[in-house]
């Protein structure tokens, strides 16, 4: 951001304002005997940054998980399995070289604009227990539980400075820049639940011919209950050869955090001008005023077929097709608020703070349909070496394609909620095709090794009105580990993307000029090679 030194002029009703606050006006005004009211306001992030500023911005994180459990089996062949799981990512923001324009020379120069926590946690009773009967051909494999999932979104509020509208907000903007704080008015504990209870039936038919069938009943605290169900099937033609096919369907609610989340960040528009983009809850007073509904769970119908061939103890191969539709998909919404426009006004009259700068809002809502469809093959061959040892040959390769069915409007308008550059993205930004081939030799002397290729298609990046495209890419990873102690601890040394391969150069002139040498939609990432040393001990 580049310093803004221009001197206006302002109201008396400012500089009133100001004094009935109880604050001297010279720290956030420079007194001028031309002017009306004896003040201009010169924006303060020149006095403090004469020569101009990037904020910075980054996090301390903190993460843990654990799982506790149980599992065993009764004398009537009853196998159970009981376990208990949370787990926490904790985030504190950090943002220095930036400054509250609002607050004048008064303003502090670093920030903590709040802290965020995603806390998951959830109980599992699972039950297997072997049907006997006379009608199939083999036992009914009975399998039933029941589910609690919860999960916690907490948002703290930042230090006072970094989200307080100072005497000149409305002039110069609000909050910390780059990166408003979290209010009181955006924080607190956001929670949903659910409770689920299921149940598989699998069986052989007849001799050779497998057939499964499940259904799930799932209840959540935030949106409506739901029944989902599976069938499946199998038919073996020999030993060696058989087909079989899935079809079922699914659901997804949309996360606290994303039905709760308020940030407001600042860029510059062509102008040069800072500008304020808001992201807020979907049921915010901002969202509403521009005609936000309640967002509904996501809904899925999938189905697959294919074929195993096992010829023999060695060797296996498995081709399968799957095709995934899925309805009401969640998206970002963004809406353009310009200078007297409706917009702008509605959410003056829902007094959203900062209004008359706003520039942009975002909600989720439900936005587009989409259809995923694709081949997975997998072929295995287990090698024995004799004195060497043994390995396995892993080849995996997967073709996939992702289309927008449909993309719903703004409400009031003709605008679809994704634009052509998003659907682009969606269907062309990951690869079509995309490949693994692993050996792993497990040798006699507690040494094993493992070499991976992987292969990335080309792909394509649609940004800020430029398409780009980026060509096919072969990484390479290598381990080694030895095993001690009776095979209880074990060392790992490797690397991933030894050879240090990067993705093609960016193109797109906008992300250049921001400094960006690599694509940051890479599949494969832009960080190059890493080498890791690992260590686990069994006990």
């Amino acid at each position: 951001d580049g310093p803004d030194a221009i001197a206006d002029p302002v109201s008396q009703a400012l500089v009133t304002d100001i004094l009935a606050r109880g604050l001297n006006p010279a720290d956030y005004l420079t007194a001028d005997p031309t002017s009306a009211s004896g003040w201009i306001a010169l924006n303060p992030i020149y006095p403090i940054f004469p020569g101009g500023y990037t904020p910075s911005f980054g996090a301390e994180i903190t993460d843990y998980e654990g799982v506790f459990g149980a599992r065993g089996e009764t004398a009537g062949s009853l196998r159970w399995d009981v376990s208990l799981r949370q787990g926490e990512n904790h985030m504190i923001y950090k943002m220095t070289n930036s400054i509250n324009p609002s607050l004048g020379r008064l303003s502090p120069t670093s920030f903590e604009p709040g802290d965020l926590t995603q806390l998951e946690r959830g109980a599992n009773a699972d039950f297997v227990w072997p049907w006997q009967n006379d009608v199939f051909a083999t036992p009914v494999n009975v399998a039933f539980g029941a589910e609690w999932r919860e999960e916690t979104y907490k948002i703290r509020a930042g230090d006072t400075a970094s989200w307080e509208n100072g005497p000149t907000g409305a002039l110069f903007g609000v909050g910390s820049d780059g990166f408003q704080g979290d209010s009181p008015e955006a924080a607190g504990d956001f929670s949903q639940y659910s409770r689920a209870a299921y149940v598989d039936l699998e069986t052989d038919v007849v001799e050779h011919w497998t057939v499964g069938v499940a259904g799930r009943y799932e209840d959540t605290s935030n949106f409506d209950s739901t029944f989902d169900w599976k069938v499946s099937t199998r038919f073996a033609f020999t030993d060696a050869f058989a087909v079989r096919a899935t079809v079922n369907t699914g659901f997804r609610t949309p996360t606290p955090g994303q039905l709760n989340t308020l940030d407001v960040t600042t860029t510059a528009d062509s102008s040069g001008n800072l500008v304020p983009l808001g992201t807020f809850p979907v049921a915010s007073e901002a969202a509403i005023a521009l005609g936000a509904t309640p967002v509904t769970a996501e809904e899925s119908l999938s189905y697959s077929a294919g074929f195993v061939y096992s010829p023999n103890e060695v060797f296996s191969l498995t081709l399968d097709y799957y095709n995934i539709d899925v309805d009401d998909r969640i998206a970002l919404q963004t809406i353009n608020v310009a200078d007297g426009s409706p917009a702008q006004q509605a959410l003056i009259d829902a007094g959203v703070p900062g209004a008359e700068l706003l520039r942009q809002v975002s909600y989720f809502v439900n936005g587009f349909d989409s259809k995923v469809q694709g081949v997975d093959l997998v072929a295995v061959y287990r090698a024995d070496f004799g004195g060497m040892g043994t390995g396995v040959f892993d080849f995996r390769h997967s073709y996939n394609k992702q289309d927008i069915n449909s993309v719903a409007v703004i409400p009031g308008t003709t605008t679809p909620v994704i634009d052509a550059e998003r659907v682009a993205d969606l269907e062309n930004q990951l690869p079509n095709n995309r490949s693994v081939i692993t050996f792993d030799w497990r040798s006699p002397w507690n040494v094993n090794f493992t070499a991976r290729a992987n292969y990335y298609d080309s792909w394509e990046d649609f940004t800020f009105g430029e398409q780009g495209e980026f060509g096919s890419e072969w990484l390479f990873d290598l381990s080694a580990t030895v095993s001690f102690l009776e095979d209880k601890l074990h060392v790992t040394v490797g690397g991933n993307n030894v050879f240090d391969n990067y993705p093609d150069r960016e193109t797109n002139s906008t992300l250049t000029f921001l400094g960006a040498k690599y694509p940051l939609s890479s599949p494969f990432g832009f960080n190059g090679g890493e080498w890791y040393v690992r260590a686990t001990y069994e006990f």
